[in-house]
């Protein structure tokens, strides 16, 4: 796991993810603002951009956190944020991502090549 300080280019590159990911899921354009990127900031010295891309895919999937904003700062929100790191923990964290990403990316990812804004996509098909 990468952890360490997070570059201003890769919260913007978190965001733009953010962006594409909540309006294919939710189909709604989320409102981002400076504490989301702050919150992204501080979440990437906590866990690499590749678990924040599969937490975020979880969050706006999974029925626990339907109800709540599709905003960066509200999954980063300190309870949110914990779930989320105690269901990667969980052996089948990653054929639940894989799961989402087949139910709802699939055509997504094809269509806009969304695989080479997702990190850890391409190190999969290595």
């Amino acid at each position: 796991m990468k952890q360490g300080k997070a570059s201003g280019e890769s919260v913007n590159e978190f965001l733009k993810f953010w962006i594409s990911l909540t309006e294919r899921m939710r189909g709604i354009y989320p409102m981002i603002g400076g504490a989301d990127a702050g919150a992204v900031k501080r979440a990437l010295q906590i866990v690499s951009i590749e678990d924040l891309e599969k937490m975020s895919i979880l969050y706006l999937a999974d029925k626990e956190f339907r109800e709540m904003s599709p905003t960066p700062r509200v999954m980063i929100w300190a309870p949110n944020f914990n779930k989320l790191l105690e269901k990667k923990k969980h052996q089948l964290f990653e054929r639940t991502i894989d799961s989402l990403v087949h139910k709802y990316l699939t055509s997504w990812l094809e269509s806009e090549k969304l695989a080479e804004k997702m990190s850890w996509k391409q190190q999969q098909q290595r």
